[in-house]
């Protein structure tokens, strides 16, 4: 019947022979009984599924879990492992609703995960002010619980100068992140952002949904904290790279003073 409604179906008679087919597959969804024969098998299989190594750009399988007891799996790890659980007898109009909700996330995940163009915002200064841009994003298929999935990297940058980093830390759910763009003239300005593809999560995407942007001029009560930020800057060559030693400069955001602090653990 799942062939029927136009799915491509591999079936596997053990644990074993079906994480072997996965591997030379594109197969994105694993239906399965949870207690075949016993719970502690079907456990098993949901670690191997999740602990098995995927090739590069290739998302975690979906998992569909299927029991006469589904209680079973609510105080165990493997939970968060699981996408649907089904509670026997499934009704076959009820297992292809599943197969199809998780078959969209699983689109809607790889369309977002893929390099596209970066995102530009234009926004006018009235006056020279310190400027706060707050950024409504979000990070489809992210999941904190899942190696490969746990978030994605904004780089934002205004007017093609340095640019800097949002951790989306919040995942797949709708959070505004605020970013200090620093003081700039009056006048238009462009906010570029995009995924960097280098230190995201592979199935970590990113979506940005909306961008305001607020001016601190002198005269507000918030202009000299805005005005007199430190501003961390990583030593040249060393973002990512695990070192003994650390060394940045914290440069004052008037750009009249600066600290250089190093550490060796």
């Amino acid at each position: 019947m799942l062939e029927q409604a136009g799915h491509q179906v591999l079936t596997a008679e053990t644990s074993g022979r079906a994480v072997k087919l996965l591997h030379p597959t594109d197969s994105e969804i694993v239906i399965m009984d949870l207690c075949l024969p016993e719970l502690a098998d079907g456990l098993g299989r949901i670690r191997r599924l999740k602990d098995r190594v995927r090739p590069e750009g290739r998302m975690r399988v979906k998992v569909i879990a299927i029991s006469d007891w589904t209680e079973d799996l609510f105080e165990t790890p493997e939970k968060d492992s699981v996408d649907c659980l089904l509670s026997k007898p499934v009704r076959m109009e009820m297992l292809l609703r599943s197969i199809a909700r998780l078959a969209l996330t699983v689109l809607l995940c790889l369309a977002s995960a893929r390099p596209v163009a970066a995102e530009k915002f234009r926004f006018t200064v009235k006056r020279r002010a310190e400027v706060v841009a707050k950024l409504e994003m979000s990070s489809p298929g992210s999941n904190w619980a899942e190696t490969g999935r746990e978030a994605a990297l904004a780089t934002l940058a205004v007017d093609h100068h340095a640019p800097q980093h949002i951790m989306l830390y919040a995942g797949d759910q709708t959070y505004t992140y605020a970013a200090f763009l620093g003081e700039l003239a009056a006048g238009e300005h462009e906010l570029r952002v995009e995924r960097d593809a280098h230190y995201s999560a592979r199935e970590s995407g990113l979506r940005v949904l909306q961008t305001t942007f607020t001016e601190v001029t002198p005269d507000d009560p918030d202009w000299g904290a805005l005005a007199h930020a430190p501003i961390l800057y990583a030593r040249a060559n060393t973002s990512g790279a695990s070192t003994t030693s650390h060394s940045f400069l914290i440069a004052n955001a008037s750009k009249k003073t600066a600290i250089r602090y190093s550490s060796t653990p």
